[in-house]
Parts: structure tokens; sequence; C-alpha cells
């Protein structure tokens, strides 16, 4: 992220740690991916404090922080049970 320009019209692919150090920006656009949550899981206990005024709401764990930023997981659907044929015979 540092060393690069921003501007509107591209976007950059940064480590999850460096976009939480500029989250609650205005002016940036930041989105987290399920492949972000073993670097959201090892951030310092201190930063979750700076994070919950950025979400104006308490973030005391680990995993609140990722149930916050991560999209929630989606559940495989179950395929519909086949109907059994009957062994009966008219």
């Amino acid at each position: 992220m540092f060393g690069e320009i921003l501007n509107r019209d591209a976007s950059i692919e940064v480590d999850a740690i460096d976009a939480l150090r500029v989250y609650g920006d205005s002016n940036l656009d930041i989105t987290f991916t399920e492949s972000d949550r073993k670097d959201l899981k090892q951030i310092e206990p201190k930063m979750l404090t700076r994070l919950s005024r950025a979400f104006g709401k308490a973030i005391t764990t680990h995993d609140e922080l990722c149930k916050e930023l991560l999209p929630a997981k989606t559940k495989a659907k179950k395929a519909p049970a086949k109907p059994k044929k009957s062994a009966l015979k008219e």
C-alpha cells in the first residue's frame, strides 16, 4: 500500500494489517475477503480498541472483528432428496 498511488479508477491489494491501519477513512473503500481471516485473527489486541472507535461499537475479540469485516459464510445447500420408488406393484 505504501509507495503506490491510489486513485478512484483502480484498486490495489494490500495486507489486511495495512488496510486496518487506515480503516475508517471516508475516502477509501476497503473490502476484506475470507482469505484475510488468518491475518485478522493475529492483530494485536490493542488495535481492537482503535477499531472499536472506527466501527462505533465495541470490538473486543478477534472473532467479533472477523464477523464485522468478513462476508458471512454461505451454508452449502443440500440437494433435494429423490423420491424413492415403491417396491409395490399395482
